[in-house]
This record gives C-alpha cells, structure tokens and sequence, in this order.
C-alpha cells in the first residue's frame, strides 16, 4: 500500500503543479477561441469572441495569434481533467489511509491477532514485526563490538555508528549483524539488514572500512562476489559504503542518499 500511496503523492504534486502552471499561462492567453478551417490541406485559422459568430480571420503574418489561442485551448482541456483527476485520487489517498485492506490486521485485538496468520499489512505493522523478530548473534570477535549507538547497539567503528544513528533517525527499520544463510550453507553477518518499508522488501548494507588494507580487500572482493551470485548486488538490494586514509567517509551524503533512497519524506506524508 506504502508504494501505491507514494506514487499517487508524486501524481498529486504533478498536478498540483500542472494546475497552477496552467491557471498561470490562461491569465495572458487573448480571448476567444481558436476555429480552423481545412479545405483541401489548405488550413485556415479564425478567432471566434462569440458562439453566435464563426470568427475572424487570421491572416498568416499574425499565426502567433492562432497558435495562443491552440495553446489556450490545450490548456483549458488540461485543466479539466487534471482537476478532475486530483480529485479522485484525493478521495483514493484519503481512503487508503483509513480503509485499505492493509489495515483489517492492525485493526484486531491483541487477542485475535495471536490467533490468526496475517494476509496482508500496512508498513507500519510490517516493520513492527519484522524488527521485534530475534535474531542470532554474530559469534566472531564479540570484543570488537565497542561503540554505542543512540539506539544501544554495539557496533565496531565510528562509522558504523553513524550509519546506525541514519536509520535510527530516518525512521528506517535495521538489524545489525543480522546473518543470512547463503545458498552453500554458508551463513554470512552483513554490517546491516534494512527494511524498505516503502516497498516491503529486504535490503543489505556493507561498509568497507579499511580498504587500505590490502587483506581486507581481498576478503571484501571474495564477499561481495559471493553475494553476487547469491542475488545480493548494488543496483538491486546491496548498499556499498566505503572509506580509506585518502578518501574518508562523506556522512552528510550518506544520509542525503539514504533520505532519497528510502522515499523518507514521500513516506512522512504517508502517514499523515
């Protein structure tokens, strides 16, 4: 439902725009209407002030004439039916917001909802769910785990913190070191698993901290190849962030990317 609802925003602001774009350009349009007269290919153009007239011609050195009133008759048609469209989906966000399908499960009690297996789930549910779910620790080099997050995680860098407090603040669902099990066997912790709550799906995010290291570089290449071929992979639902002596870690692009990837406006306008 979070992404029908953020496409019908973004509609809603294009028409908005294309209303008050339009309503703007007919404030300097010349009166009248505009007739064209096709004999043979041969068009003719007349401006028409009454219903009761058939026009006045338009001789070929005023065609800036004729096409201001085209103009002008594309933009009254426009204007029509883009207020018309807006206000349907008006009505459609505003019903979604209360009566979607997606909101008979948060709407039962405590009690039923121990009782049945949900079928579908507004994001807020979803994410809610999903976070409380527990999951198992990464066994390796526990000690590492010596910076605190403003959410009370345990991360290994500075870095990791920042990442961590991004999500926290943008409202955006993670897990740290959550593991995931590889189509080998093979169980592997990505730095964190996130919830794209917008489009109800997992993403993973790596940070390579120590890339002038060369042997951590060969051990990030051998991950990120193994993720590949388990479907993991940037462009799709990997988030690659990185840092070395020469190029440090950016933190404020970091959140403008993450705030655009998320949708996280779009979504704080979902939940108005």
């Amino acid at each position: 439902m979070e992404r029908l609802l953020i496409e019908l925003i973004k509609r809603q602001k294009q028409l908005n725009e294309a209303i008050s774009a339009t309503e703007e350009l007919l404030k300097g349009a010349p009166e009248g209407k505009l007739r064209i007269d096709n004999n043979k290919g041969n068009a003719k153009f007349f401006q028409v002030l009454s219903k009761y007239s058939s026009g006045t011609y338009i001789p070929q050195e005023e065609r800036m004439l004729a096409d201001k009133l085209a103009e002008k008759g594309l933009a009254e048609k426009l204007l029509v039916h883009a207020k018309r469209e807006l206000a349907s989906i008006n009505r459609y966000i505003s019903f979604l917001k209360e009566e979607s399908a997606d909101h008979v499960y948060r709407k039962l009690s405590e009690e039923r909802k121990k009782l049945v297996t949900p079928i579908m789930l507004d994001g807020d549910t979803y994410a809610s769910m999903w976070i409380s779910k527990p999951f198992p620790k990464n066994p390796q080099f526990p000690e590492g785990l010596t910076f605190k997050t403003k959410r009370g995680d345990m991360v290994r860098s500075k870095s990791e913190v920042f990442i961590a407090n991004v999500y926290y603040e943008l409202g955006i669902p993670y897990k740290y070191e959550c593991p995931i099990v590889l189509e080998n066997g093979s169980v592997r912790y990505p730095d964190f698993t996130l919830l794209d709550i917008a489009r109800h799906r997992v993403v993973y995010h790596e940070h390579l901290g120590l890339l002038d290291d060369a042997e951590y570089r060969r051990a990030a290449i051998l991950k990120l190849r193994e993720y590949r071929q388990n479907g993991i992979y940037t462009g799709k639902n990997l988030i690659l962030t990185s840092e070395t002596a020469y190029a440090p870690f950016d933190p404020e692009q970091f959140r403008r990317r993450i705030r655009d990837s998320f949708q996280v406006e779009l979504l704080k306008q979902v939940r108005k």
